[in-house]
C-alpha cells in the first residue's frame, strides 16, 4: 500500500523539485560580483546589511536611495 502511493507520488516530487534546483544553479553562475553583499557595513559600532549599500557594498547591493555614509564626527 504504502509503495503505491511512493512510486504515484514520485513523479510529481521529481518535476516539483528541477525549478528549485536550477534557480540555485543559475544563482551560483555568473554571480561573483555579488560576493561583497553579503558582507555587513560597519559605521560607528552599527552594524547594517540589506537593503542597505555603499562604504564596503556596491551600489547593485541595494535599491537606489539606500546608501549609506560613514562620517567620522570630530569632537570640539
Amino acid at each position: 500500500m504504502h509503495t503505491l502511493l511512493l512510486q504515484s507520488l514520485f513523479p510529481l516530487l521529481l518535476i516539483t523539485s528541477f525549478p528549485s534546483i536550477n534557480d540555485e544553479l543559475s544563482l551560483s553562475r555568473g554571480n561573483e560580483q555579488y560576493t561583497n553583499c553579503g558582507e555587513d557595513i560597519n559605521c560607528g559600532g552599527i552594524s547594517l546589511s540589506y537593503p542597505f549599500w555603499g562604504v564596503n557594498r556596491a551600489n547593485y547591493c541595494g535599491p537606489p536611495g539606500f546608501k549609506v555614509e560613514c562620517l567620522s564626527r570630530m569632537s570640539p
